[in-house]
């Protein structure tokens, strides 16, 4: 590995702060040129994250929650932590049950990401879900749809 892509040497690890969800750790840090940085991270979780972008009728359905980090309701897509037991799908099919209130017979694995990875090392996992209502209008019950905050096109 060239010395430039050498990883550095942590010197110390320090639990600074902690609450009910949280454990924020200082890290000492040595780089390869010498140079020493203290960097704060979240300490590594074990548990994943799923996130489910459905497509219907090649419009991207985005739901409106409340993010307390932003302190403002924001668009995104059905996410949640995959429970203790649960398979990705199955976690996958319940957040779509619970946010946007349809299932899904089929799921697509795109992708499992790090969603901030200079903060912390969860993992989320992303999943496609495309349907067609033309297909399946009689079956779905369309008012569903009413807790979406949008549909755009994809």
């Amino acid at each position: 590995m060239s010395k430039s892509l050498q990883k550095p040497t942590i010197l110390n690890v320090e639990t600074v702060a902690r609450s009910r969800l949280f454990n924020v750790e200082s890290v000492d840090l040595e780089f390869s040129n010498g140079v020493r940085r203290v960097y704060e991270r979240m300490r590594p979780s074990t548990r994943e994250a799923v996130m489910i972008v459905p497509i219907v009728d090649d419009h991207i359905i985005l739901i409106r929650e409340y993010a307390v980090g932003t302190e403002s309701y924001e668009l995104g897509f059905s996410k949640g932590l995959i429970d203790p037991g649960e398979t990705v799908d199955e976690a996958a099919n319940r957040e779509l049950k619970e946010e946007v209130g349809y299932g899904a017979n089929k799921l697509t694995f795109l992708k499992k990401l790090s969603m901030a990875p200079s903060y912390f090392s969860s993992k989320m996992n992303i999943m496609v879900r495309k349907i067609s209502i033309r297909s399946h209008c009689r079956a779905m019950n369309l008012s569903r749809y009413r807790r979406c905050a949008g549909r755009w096109r994809s």
